[in-house]
């Protein structure tokens, strides 16, 4: 899995200094509308109080590492938010992972 140095290089995100602490924002950056388009990519999942990204993201791809694409699908600007607002989100499926991550690369298949 991508550690987050290569993500930022993936992204080309804006990193923002907070308090000591770097910040970074990828969720203005990924646009998925070519997935999001063809609905054979996703399954929707509806929310439940127990949820986190980070939990859904493990129980749908066995990895709590891809929260964040999670999020950005759904089009969570602040996915600290809380998840519970959603009544459901759309899971893109284990299969198209693959694409996915090529996509965010700038690489077609």
């Amino acid at each position: 899995m991508a550690n987050s140095q290569s993500i930022i290089n993936i992204l080309g995100t804006t990193v923002y200094p907070v308090d000591g602490n770097t910040i970074i924002n990828i969720f203005n950056k990924i646009d998925l509308t070519s997935i999001k388009n063809n609905i054979n990519y996703y399954n929707q999942y509806q929310v439940t109080n127990e949820d986190r990204w980070d939990l859904i993201s493990q129980k749908f791809y066995g990895t709590p590492n891809l929260w964040w694409l999670l999020a950005a699908f759904n089009g969570v600007k602040d996915p600290f938010a809380d998840l519970q607002t959603l009544n459901s989100i759309n899971i893109i499926k284990q299969e198209i992972i693959p694409t996915v991550l090529l996509l965010l690369k700038g690489y077609t298949q």
